[in-house]
């Protein structure tokens, strides 16, 4: 009869720990679920619908389970992030510009077919005010406070370029959706707004064209960005981002693209970064730091 040795009961146990070691060394770690944190858009329910559908197609396309969290802003989403309750963060490429030694941006997400942005001053057809400088005793729509370069940072910093720095609060209109913005001015009850090229390009854009004079243009800018954090390895990813990128080659994925505000979802570009990192130089100039 053989007797117990706990020395064998030793050795079995480790290499019983070192088998289950090397199994679970060949399950890809992208097979975890990933996270994105989304600042709210156009509306919370409309944020949450859009990114179901897009998560919901991802998914189809990668076998990637991809989990969404809607934040009130831009600095909500990238504290998820900092914090590591998400994995990745929608940014507009103001908030990236701001921040990148910390993020690596993995995705462009495209918001018009054209390729570049710009931002467009728009006023009312009738109205007297045909250059910037007749800005002055005005008001102009903008989106929320300081969160995003074409709503907010960059036409301010066009006035500023132009001499007109608004001290006065009341001046700022702050309207929730771009659309708002187009229709106020459309229909007179805005002094001016600001308006980004793909909004002018669009269905609604059109219909209000003959309604509306652009008195000045940006140079083009860049599209938004899905980033992680740099000190996470960016092949984790690999899946996801190819299956974004795909996602504009599908029926079902056009549709979800269409239904997010998106064109398309691409390899991260430089494209529009110099321009935009002006514009903020002005800004900060004007109004300090942002």
């Amino acid at each position: 009869m053989r007797l117990y040795n706990p020395a064998d009961m030793r050795r079995q146990k480790l290499a019983w720990l070192a088998s289950a070691a090397l199994a679970l060394a060949d399950i890809p770690l992208f097979c975890a679920p990933i996270s994105i944190a989304v600042p709210v858009q156009q509306g919370g329910l409309e944020t949450t619908r859009a990114w179901t559908l897009l998560c919901r197609q991802v998914q189809a396309e990668s076998g990637i389970e991809l989990r969404f969290v809607v934040t009130k802003d831009q600095e909500a989403a990238l504290d998820e992030l900092r914090r590591r309750f998400v994995d990745l963060a929608v940014v507009d490429p103001a908030w990236y510009a701001g921040n990148k030694r910390n993020l690596v941006p993995l995705l462009e997400a495209r918001v018009a077919r054209q390729g570049a942005v710009s931002v467009s001053l728009i006023v009312p057809r009738g109205s007297i005010s045909y250059k910037l400088t007749d800005l002055a005793e005005r008001s102009i729509a903008l989106t929320r406070t300081g969160q995003s370069a074409a709503g907010y940072f960059v036409p301010l910093a066009l006035l500023a370029e132009a001499g007109v720095v608004y001290a006065d609060p009341k001046r700022l209109v702050l309207a929730e959706t771009f659309d708002s913005i187009l229709k106020g001015v459309a229909f007179g009850s805005l002094d001016a707004g600001a308006i980004p090229s793909y909004e002018l390009d669009s269905e609604a854009g059109r219909a209000y064209a003959d309604f509306i004079r652009v008195i000045a243009q940006s140079d083009p800018l860049p599209h938004p960005l899905i980033v992680g954090r740099v000190e996470d390895d960016p092949a984790r990813y690999g899946g996801l981002i190819r299956a974004f990128i795909g996602l504009s080659g599908s029926g079902r994925g056009r549709q979800a693209l269409l239904s997010s505000g998106y064109t398309e979802f691409a390899s991260p570009s430089t494209a529009g970064f110099a321009a935009l990192n002006r514009y903020l130089q002005i800004y900060r100039d004007a109004y300090g730091a942002p």
